[in-house]
């Protein structure tokens, strides 16, 4: 497998927010299919099937920090920040 996407569209969630969006829960790229416009063409792929089933949103997560060059793809295909976390940990023992 070179890249996969897997969409989801939570139809409860949608309701409870009063939105229509499809969720990109993963995309992923074989390290040695990347730069390849893989990842775009399953994103644009994934944007016409949330369309076709009536969305008019889609949505999805990426680390702040990725080094793959993730999030300038996000951005290139029209996605913006709108929220950002953070995420504490400590080491136990």
């Amino acid at each position: 497998v070179a890249a996969v996407a897997i969409n989801e569209i939570d139809d409860e969630l949608n309701e409870q927010r009063g939105v229509n969006r499809g969720h990109i829960e993963m995309l992923a790229t074989a390290r040695d299919f990347r730069r390849r416009g893989l990842a775009r063409n399953l994103i644009y792929a994934s944007m016409r099937t949330f369309k076709e089933l009536g969305m008019t949103h889609a949505a999805l997560g990426a680390d702040a920090d990725n080094l793959t060059g993730a999030v300038r793809v996000y951005r290139d295909c029209g996605f913006e920040v709108v929220q950002t976390y953070t995420y504490y940990r400590k080491r136990l023992g």
